[in-house]
Order: structure tokens, then sequence, then C-alpha cells
């Protein structure tokens, strides 16, 4: 997770100039902040109220304005549509226990990952792409399995090697 942030934020901003970005499940706001200095119309949001504070004072610490906002997936955005959805999901399948291990795992089948596909359809603006952050040490292939049977098309958007582990953003875009 900590490790897929910087990556998904450098692989967000490009083209991001003018376009409504979407960071979600936000933690420290890294994309959100990377975005907006980019040229986007940041947003942020978390569930984690700590994550949120992060982001907030993230943002005030770099002059940046990102609307940060708390809550389940898209559901403090309403109705609201997005030219980039950047999401550094909790990709471990294992349960889950606190706060911090809600921003690292899933449970098995991934079922918050599996909402978040299904809702993305909604707030994703057309010809939108959503980046989406992974790693070989997580539930890599059960996520694109995930993509598919959501509806998304996909392709690989950047990767970062590591000594036993590979990082990926996918990119995600409706078919």
């Amino acid at each position: 997770q900590f490790r897929t942030g910087p990556l998904l934020a450098k692989t967000a901003r490009r083209g991001a100039r003018g376009r409504r970005l979407l960071d979600l499940g936000c933690g420290s706001g890294v994309v959100s902040v990377v975005g907006a200095a980019a040229g986007a119309l940041a947003f942020a949001s978390d569930i984690n109220p700590a994550a949120v504070r992060a982001a907030q004072v993230n943002a005030h610490l770099n002059d940046i304005d990102v609307e940060v906002r708390g809550g389940d997936l898209f559901a403090p955005w309403e109705s609201a549509t997005f030219d980039v959805v950047a999401f550094n999901p909790p990709f471990f399948e294992r349960a889950q226990g606190g706060l911090l291990e809600m921003a690292l795992c899933d449970a098995p089948g991934l079922p918050i990952f599996t909402r978040f596909l299904q809702q993305l359809h909604d707030h994703l603006a057309p010809r939108g792409i959503a980046y989406i952050a992974g790693s070989t040490e997580g539930a890599l292939q059960t996520m694109r399995t995930a993509y598919a049977d959501a509806g998304w098309s996909w392709q690989v958007a950047a990767t970062k090697e590591r000594l036993s582990e590979r990082l990926v953003i996918d990119a995600l875009r409706e078919p």
C-alpha cells in the first residue's frame, strides 16, 4: 500500500491538467496533491477520519487546493463524475481488523474492491480513466478477474520492480 502511493501519483498526474481527479482511499492525499500541483481539479476521500485529516494537512502544507471528504468509496461524492479516478485499494485478501488493516486488507473475494468496480461505472466521466494500484504480493490476479467481471477493459499503465514484488498500476476504461 505505502509503496504504491508514489507510483499511483506519478501515473495519475499524466494528463491531469484541467481534469477532475478523485483520489479515492486517499490516505495521506499524495495522489490528489500531486494531481492538483499538475493542474487537476482535485478531490480526495477516505473512510478513515485520520486519513482525511492527513490529506487536508498535506494539501495545506503544500499550499494546494484539494476538496477532501470522509466516507465509504463514492458515498461522499453522490452523483459526481470524474475524468480520472485513482484508487489504492486494500489489495490483500485477509480478514480486516482496525483502521490500518482496513487500508491494507479486503476480505477474501475482495468485496470492497468489487463494490468499487460496480460503483465506478456511475462516477467515471465518458472517456475517463481509472488507475488502480496493485502488487504481485497482493491479490492482483483476483483484482484483474474482477475488472472483467464488472465490465471493464484494462491495461498496465505503470510498473515498478522491487526485490520480491512488482508494483503495478492498471488503467481501466469503459469498453
